[in-house]
């Protein structure tokens, strides 16, 4: 990276580290699920002002958990600082959300994980406004929670192990191409959404090359249950 120059715009800073492993747009544009001309026009500061949330996710496919943070914030100092949460005695309630966490519930990442009807019980996780209102990029106030991730059918973009963040869908709208967690005969997945033109289905898909996406007719499209987008993802501290 260049020394004492900061790039004020993400655009910006996503064409240096781009630059820094020498990839093409094309690269990026794939990994993002945007075309060359997308990808010039953030480069030279067009569009949107914030990193959009779904490419933190997207851009683990090409990128380090550090240049994905440099690119978003400006500096992986700043966003250890300000956008992890941390506990402490000493949070204000207006500053702090707390969040659950479902210890015993799995999202799969491959063949199917247990349901949300056979938890035992929820932890609270405390969360910073900055983190929920930056990171996460929800409402400060709004319903998101935590479960697990098991398997490693949508890696590199998440993985094994981690803690992933849902913001409950409550009948709103699917965008084709993000990360849901999708209950699907009694199981839950945690996939990419990829609706089927001119048809009333979707498709579930993996990021993981080695792993086959699952092909849904419209009746089973129907049967699934949508339960929220992933806003998020966390490495455990074992």
């Amino acid at each position: 990276m260049k020394k004492g120059i900061f790039m004020e715009n993400w655009g910006s800073r996503l064409k240096e580290i781009r630059e820094k492993y020498e990839y093409s747009q094309k690269k990026i544009g794939d990994a993002i699920g945007k075309d060359i001309t997308q990808v010039s026009r953030y480069e030279r500061g067009a569009g949107a002002k914030k990193m959009p949330r779904h490419f933190r996710l997207d851009l683990r496919s090409v990128f380090q958990e550090e240049d994905i943070a440099y690119v978003e914030f400006g500096s992986t100092k700043e966003y250890q600082e300000s956008h992890v949460a941390k506990p402490s005695p000493h949070y204000q309630a207006s500053d702090t959300i707390s969040v659950p966490y479902y210890p015993e519930v799995y999202a799969s990442a491959g063949g199917g994980a247990m349901v949300y009807d056979s938890l035992t019980g929820t932890e609270p996780m405390r969360l910073s406004r900055a983190f929920v209102e930056d990171f996460l990029c929800v409402p400060f106030n709004k319903h998101i929670h935590v479960i697990n991730v098991k398997g490693d059918s949508m890696a590199p973009t998440i993985i094994d192990g981690e803690l992933i963040f849902i913001s409950p869908l409550n009948g709103g709208g699917i965008i084709d191409g993000h990360i849901y967690v999708i209950m699907y005969e009694d199981e839950i997945y945690v996939k990419r959404i990829r609706k089927v033109p001119f048809s009333k289905r979707f498709n579930l898909s993996s990021d993981n090359p080695d792993v086959g996406d699952i092909e849904l007719t419209e009746e089973q499209t129907a049967a699934c249950m949508v339960i929220g987008e992933v806003v998020g993802q966390m490495r455990r501290n074992r």
